[in-house]
């Protein structure tokens, strides 16, 4: 199964939202990993990973993922990849690979669409996902591929909290660059 769900998996583990602050007009930092730099804000906690890096808001409701995947094809687009991953917005699937408080109930697909990010070509999905214990999350991920790779970021925040952290999303998204 595709390293999507590692961005579900991990905005599943954010909790409850606390009272926000708008992170929009905080001041940002670039994070420039091996692949990609993707710009956040300064107060967002940041840990590295083999393949990307995961970004957490101080306010425990977002966070927002980006990492790169080799592709298993050499004929694998944008199209076929985001296709792939569509089809896995299946509770079945993710509840072999989740604890079982994480077990999923339902996932909706709220959105999709076409979109350039710094003159690359990139696909958008939104979704929320119902757990079973009755949290909701939101998720909005942009998907680019180039020289067979797949670039996947992720902006995860509770459904409660989401419209405060999507314009973060937003930004962070714009911002990302394929090296």
């Amino acid at each position: 199964m595709r390293l999507l769900w590692l961005g579900l998996l991990a905005a599943l583990f954010v909790g409850c939202t606390d009272l926000l602050t708008d992170s929009a007009d905080a001041s940002w930092k670039t994070h420039d990993g091996i692949r990609f730099s993707i710009d956040y804000p300064s107060n967002w906690d940041v840990e590295s990973t083999e393949t990307g890096a995961v970004f957490n808001s101080p306010f425990k409701g977002a966070s927002l993922q980006a990492g790169y995947f080799p592709l298993d094809s050499e004929n694998e687009t944008l199209d076929s990849y985001v296709a792939e991953n569509k089809n896995q917005l299946n509770p079945d699937l993710l509840n072999e690979i989740s604890s079982p408080e994480y077990q999923v109930e339902r996932i909706e697909l709220l959105s999709e669409a076409n979109r350039t990010i710094q003159g690359q070509r990139a696909w958008e999905l939104e979704f929320r996902t119902t757990l079973k214990s009755g949290l909701k999350v939101r998720q909005k991920q942009i998907y680019l591929v180039k020289n067979r790779t797949a670039f996947v970021v992720t902006g995860s925040a509770t459904d409660d909290a989401f419209s405060k952290h999507v314009i973060v999303f937003d930004r962070a998204f714009a911002s990302f660059l394929i090296k």
